[in-house]
């Protein structure tokens, strides 16, 4: 679900129940960008692809949240890969050539490297001069996983808003 005032140009794909905030960007001018289901893009969330016409996509699996003012895309033209289960900060820079495996948290304002790789279950914590990385199992996620809660909770809440304001929009268009 596109909300209104949120930005969606060119080659993207959204997953079902997949929620796009008023504000958010996402533009393919040249390659896709492909979002899994269930994933929530806040507001001021930019994710982009390069305007160059190389084969740069950005792919993300399921239930990701990319929260408020992280930037997705950027630097020199490689595809973006993204598992499932991840939670982006805000305001974190995710640029070019990343590869995030599952169930990872890239903290508020970390900036990562083109080309860096985080193997699943990583966690990044800006500590005032960059980055430092936390490999291991994130106790806030497993089997039940809290981003996919927040996730279902939040595109369920869509889906009930999107049904009430088309059966009011119905209404309004019976009475004219």
């Amino acid at each position: 679900m596109v909300l209104r005032q949120a930005v969606v140009e060119g080659a993207v794909e959204l997953g079902p129940g997949s929620v796009v905030h008023p504000l958010a960007r996402i533009a393919a001018p040249c390659s896709p960008v492909r979002l899994g289901p269930r994933c929530v893009v806040e507001e001021y969330v930019c994710i982009e692809t390069p305007v160059e016409c190389i084969e740069a996509p950005i792919t993300a699996g399921a239930d990701n949240r990319f929260c408020v003012g992280c930037s997705v895309g950027g630097g020199t033209p490689a595809p973006i890969t993204i598992g499932a289960n991840n939670e982006f900060g805000v305001h974190c820079v995710v640029p070019c050539g990343v590869t995030v495996g599952d169930n990872c948290v890239v903290g508020p304002t970390v900036v990562l490297r083109p080309g860096q790789e985080l193997p699943d279950n990583t966690v990044l914590v800006a500590n005032g001069g960059g980055s430092d990385a936390v490999a291991g199992p994130d106790p806030r996620r497993g089997a039940s996983s809290a981003t996919a809660t927040v996730s279902k909770r939040h595109s369920d809440y869509c889906n009930a808003l999107r049904a009430v304001l088309l059966a009011r929009s119905d209404q309004l268009l019976a009475q004219h």
